[in-house]
């Protein structure tokens, strides 16, 4: 996926941005279409490896996918499915707060379904959860080609400069804890909501002790972060499969 999204990112003339500087609305766009074009590429691909395996389960399974991309200049979010992005952020008093930056593309969305039914597909409830034709909780994904004709591939993206993270990291970057993001698949999602991940996640850090473990410096307390909510998710009975990433977007004091 990274590959694709370099491959048709076009990040040059933005270096030396200033606090007070904003991301020209049309490069916005222009990114938007080129991260766009990237996941449909990458659709592309899945389904031309997934068609070798013919017969099997797998030339019809399919994937959520949400990926977060760090230049020294901006930050991009972008996601397809219900996995999701979630960022911390701590105001003066040393309380955390969840902030989504990505959103579940799921039947049960009205939206959602007005385009799913404009495609020629349906929505229908199957064991208490709306689905598209009966089959697929989500609406848009990376694969799944028996529902293709009336799935999206059109990921949702959210571009940033350094200086708009920081301000809704908010204290954070004056803390002992550093501004994160969780990345996490829905089986992290379907039993814990956005703002028990971000609390799970400041504990761990505040108490993490690096000695004979692997250091701060190279990740060891976000992914002691990450273990302890897949872990987690399992014990509390998800029945999905768990994917959970934990990165640093500002330092902190550390």
């Amino acid at each position: 996926m990274y590959d694709q999204l370099l491959a048709h990112l076009h990040l040059n003339g933005l270096s030396n941005l200033t606090k007070t500087d904003s991301l020209p609305t049309i490069w916005k766009e222009e990114i938007r279409a080129n991260v766009s074009g990237a996941f449909a590429q990458l659709h592309e691909d899945f389904v031309e490896r997934t068609s070798r395996m013919n017969g099997s389960t797998v030339d019809r399974s399919g994937t959520t996918a949400t990926s977060l991309l760090v230049t020294d200049d901006v930050v991009v979010v972008s996601s397809i499915g219900d996995s999701r992005a979630v960022l911390s952020s701590i105001n003066e008093n040393g309380e955390i707060t969840a902030i989504p930056l990505t959103k579940d593309h799921v039947a049960s969305d009205p939206s959602e379904q007005s385009f799913v039914i404009e495609k020629g597909g349906f929505v229908s409830s199957v064991g208490g959860i709306d689905r598209v034709n009966g089959t697929l909780a989500i609406t848009r994904s990376i694969g799944d080609v028996g529902l293709a004709p009336v799935l999206s591939r059109v990921p949702n993206v959210k571009i940033f400069t350094h200086y708009e993270i920081g301000d809704l990291c908010g204290a954070n970057q004056h803390q002992s804890i550093p501004c994160f993001v969780v990345l996490a698949s829905d089986g992290l999602w379907d039993v814990m909501s956005n703002q028990e991940a971000v609390e799970m996640v400041a504990i761990v850090i505040a108490s993490y002790d690096a000695t004979d473990r692997v250091s701060w410096n190279n990740g060891g307390a976000f992914q002691e972060a990450a273990e302890v909510l897949a872990v987690d998710a399992y014990v509390r009975g998800s029945n999905d499969n768990i994917g959970v990433c934990v990165v640093a977007l500002l330092s902190g004091d550390r």
